[in-house]
């Protein structure tokens, strides 16, 4: 009966502890990380890093991780050869998170993204920068993340905003801690 009574003892304030430690967890914040890849005009790769509550901010980096070819200068009405084409895609990002359900949460952000063409001419000797579809501007985003246990998932979508609409979708897999 003294051990059925110890055991009975150490379950009830095992479980008052563990139920400690859930109130903890459910009151505390977490931070994330997470590594993800876009697609829009080319493939561009991101990480995004934040921290939310009910409330929180994030930042995210996205680039394609081209680098621009040495411009030629002083090419006009030169002939391009378009089976060379260049694309480069960069953008930075902040904005806020909201906890909607008891794994979601809901993302809004802005930032400033360029995007730039390089071709070859026709000649193949000079690399030239395209001015109509190379330019830079402000690149909104909104998505969604699902949190199971330190797994996050997320999606969502943005587009540049510049002399042209360039729409991206976007896909991360990270952890929380």
């Amino acid at each position: 009966m003294k051990r059925l009574t110890l055991l009975t003892l150490f379950c009830l304030c095992g479980m008052a502890a563990m139920g400690q430690d859930i109130t903890q967890k459910a009151t505390r914040g977490s931070f994330f990380v997470m590594p993800g890849a876009s697609y829009g005009r080319t493939y561009s790769y991101s990480l995004m890093a934040g921290y939310v509550k009910d409330w929180g901010g994030y930042v995210r980096y996205k680039s394609n991780l081209a680098s621009k070819g040495e411009v030629g200068t002083g090419v006009k009405d030169a002939f391009y050869d378009d089976s060379f084409a260049k694309l480069g895609r960069t953008s930075y990002n902040a904005g806020v998170m909201k906890k909607m359900f008891n794994r979601v949460y809901f993302y809004a952000g802005l930032g400033y993204g360029s995007s730039w063409v390089q071709w070859k001419t026709a000649e193949k000797k000079t690399i030239v920068e395209i001015e109509d579809l190379s330019f830079s501007g402000v690149d909104p985003e909104i998505g969604a993340i699902y949190r199971y246990g330190v797994l996050v998932v997320g999606v969502g979508g943005n587009m540049l905003i510049g002399k042209k609409l360039i729409p991206e979708a976007n896909l991360s897999v990270g952890i929380a801690f």
